[in-house]
């Protein structure tokens, strides 16, 4: 009934106690706390120095909660602690405490120092649910919700989040199944010169799910992030655009270049580089013809790193195009220490420079300093005709967005611009 290396009651005996309580009909709290760091303080300082903070822990948890109520190594590095008669503000209070304290200690590891953390969840009974089992999934959601908002707090249950997690997660699994099946479509948008003229395009990555049905990209992309399916995702949009670009060079005897954005994980990875100059030489498709856009958070990241990436791209022949340039940070810095042929200018600073006349010489100022850095422009977001004449005034070389055209399935595309070459 006890953990052998914390002394604490364990998971057979935490269930025990939650049993009798319901079944008593008693008011308590469980908290449901997580340890944050803890595998890298395993894996960097070695296992005994992560049993000795396994136990720090359970003597901290034992000080605030014991004697309130009883205190249990859940698995691994969870905790719970089941706090008959108390009241939920003073448990969060409680619990952040308890965080600092965990906090209080730095574990230093050759030349860098690792910190221990905590998220916490903290559910009622019977408010948030009348059983054991939906209770501790309660408090659990509770305790991952802590952990998307930053880590190291406290969270109190709220009323349908239980399910929101549940639904977030069948989204995690079908996704990586879509993924891994190559069930994802890969539509394309063009690019077009002040004439009207195709003279590239960009391949998007659409997801239409069966249990889910179509799910934006601002929705999946940031799970595939954090899930680790972004660096799949990318070299599957890479072989859609190289397939794309022989067709057309089979059907039509040329063809456009396209784009593909590459996330921050992709580009770091060190396999990446040979692994996108494989699926052109695969495809027999010149690496010139296909461009690759990234955005500044890969800086933000590791900038060596990037550095290295870029460069080896580069080598290979592909474009680098910087992305949503204008948003975030924009560092100008970037500008002059990485040599991207294209800036793609983000569609906030396009919207309504036709009416406001600090938008409009933002825009203008920002147009000229790129040109005077002979770096190509694309201007994303262009959805009004309205905007024409500003973009002609700039000399913009390249434009996108819904005034052309809306991103299409391939044989769409193909279809339309076979019909109609000239937009």
């Amino acid at each position: 009934m006890h953990d052998e290396l914390t002394g604490l009651s364990n998971r057979n005996s935490l269930r025990e106690s939650i049993s009798g309580l319901v079944q008593k009909e008693q008011h308590f709290i469980l908290v449901f706390i997580d340890l944050d760091g803890f595998k890298a303080i395993n894996d960097n300082a070695g296992h005994e120095r992560g049993d000795i903070e396994l136990q720090r822990v359970g003597a901290l948890l034992t000080a605030i909660f014991g004697p309130i109520g009883e205190v249990g190594r859940w698995g691994g590095d969870e905790f719970i602690a089941v706090l008959p008669n108390q009241n939920v503000e003073e448990i969060a209070e409680r619990s952040e405490r308890l965080i600092s304290q965990i906090e209080e200690d730095a574990i230093t590891v050759k030349t860098s120092e690792l910190m221990l953390s905590a998220s916490i969840g903290i559910a009622e009974f019977p408010e948030h649910s009348d059983n054991l089992e939906s209770l501790v999934q309660c408090a659990d959601a509770a305790m991952y919700r802590a952990k998307e908002l930053g880590k190291g707090q406290a969270f109190i249950y709220e009323s349908g989040l239980y399910e929101s997690m549940t639904q977030q997660v069948s989204m995690v699994n079908d996704l990586r199944r879509t993924v891994e099946n190559h069930l994802l479509d890969f539509y394309i948008q063009g690019k077009y010169d002040l004439n009207g003229e195709l003279k590239g395009g960009e391949v998007l990555c659409r997801w239409i799910s069966g249990l889910h049905g179509v799910v934006s990209p601002a929705v999946f992309i940031p799970i595939a992030e954090e899930h680790k399916l972004d660096s799949a995702i990318g070299l599957q949009a890479l072989e859609a655009a190289c397939d794309y670009i022989s067709i057309m060079e089979s059907q039509q005897g040329d063809a456009i270049p396209l784009s593909v954005n590459i996330s921050a994980n992709q580009m770091l990875d060190p396999e990446f580089p040979n692994q996108a100059m494989s699926i052109c030489m695969d495809n027999d498709v010149s690496p010139e013809f296909i461009e690759l856009e990234l955005t500044e958070s890969v800086f933000i990241r590791d900038e060596k790193s990037a550095l290295r990436a870029l460069n080896t791209l580069r080598d290979h022949g592909f474009r680098l195009s910087l992305d949503d340039f204008g948003s975030g940070f924009s560092s100008l810095s970037y500008l002059r220490s990485f040599q991207f042929e294209v800036v793609k200018v983000d569609k906030s600073l396009i919207q309504g420079i036709h009416q406001d006349s600090k938008a409009n010489a933002l825009f203008n100022g920002l147009i000229a300093m790129l040109k005077s850095l002979q770096i190509d422009v694309v201007a994303e977001g262009v959805e009004l005709e309205s905007y024409l004449p500003f973009m002609e005034q700039a000399d913009i070389q390249l434009m996108q967005g819904f005034y052309f055209d809306k991103p299409m399935p391939y044989d769409q595309f193909l279809a339309r611009h076979t019909t109609e070459p000239n937009r």
